[in-house]
């Protein structure tokens, strides 16, 4: 998938809008979910891919065309392997940056050699960027939360400003993040999406009740990172 819209269509997107909206209603939380694409490039993954590409292209023309050919000489024959040293530089090089393209603009190629705490480490990390980027980190009773959907990682991260995280523990966010993640891996990630945005209104409202003053700061809306 290129571009992170494209996980949803227009009407659902404009269900999940209506869906915070509701689950905003009657509390002071600002709920705001975000959809990437992927959270990391990996780019020791896609080496080693082009590694892996490299050697098998060059042994399969070793193997296929590989011999020995007889030069005529003063002293009689010489001899030269067909395959010299710059083909077999070459080979491997066009095989290792094919491989790493391939890998490049094909993720799960390389999601196999990457591993589970660099996964972890790449989506907290841009879990965090996201929540100042989108300005969550800047409501005025440090009330936000962001549902934070990395794709390729199949990842959720939850995370909320200084006053959500008094409140709320990060163990009752674990049934939100299941909502999500077991909609996507059975097919239904609007469904376990939207459900995740009302259950999280739920928490918040047991938690976080609306003040009388209480003003909607943050767009009602979706982010998508490409």
């Amino acid at each position: 998938m290129r571009h992170a819209k494209d996980f949803l269509t227009e009407n659902e997107q404009q269900e999940l809008r209506d869906a915070i909206k509701q689950a905003e209603q009657g509390t002071s939380g600002e709920v705001v979910p975000v959809i990437a694409v992927s959270s990391g490039r990996y780019d020791r993954a896609e080496d080693i891919v082009g590694l892996i590409m490299g050697c098998t292209l060059l042994s399969i023309v070793w193997a296929l065309f590989q011999g020995v050919n007889a030069l005529p000489g003063d002293w009689g024959p010489d001899y030269e392997f067909r395959i010299n040293l710059p083909l077999v530089v070459g080979l491997f090089l066009f095989g290792f940056a094919g491989g790493g393209l391939a890998a490049t603009f094909h993720p799960p190629l390389c999601k196999i050699f990457i591993r589970k705490r660099e996964i972890e480490e790449e989506v907290r990390r841009r879990a965090a960027e996201a929540f100042y980027r989108f300005g969550i980190a800047n409501t005025i009773g440090k009330t936000g939360v962001l549902i934070y959907i990395s794709l390729f990682e199949r990842r959720v991260v939850v995370l909320g400003d200084k006053v959500v995280a008094e409140k709320i523990s990060e163990g009752e966010w674990k049934s939100i993040c299941a909502d999500i993640s077991d909609g996507i891996k059975d097919g239904k990630a609007f469904s376990g999406i939207k459900k995740a945005i009302i259950d999280c209104g739920t928490l918040l409202k047991k938690h976080l009740p609306a003040a009388d003053s209480d003003l909607n700061q943050l767009k009602d809306e979706i982010h998508f990172v490409d």
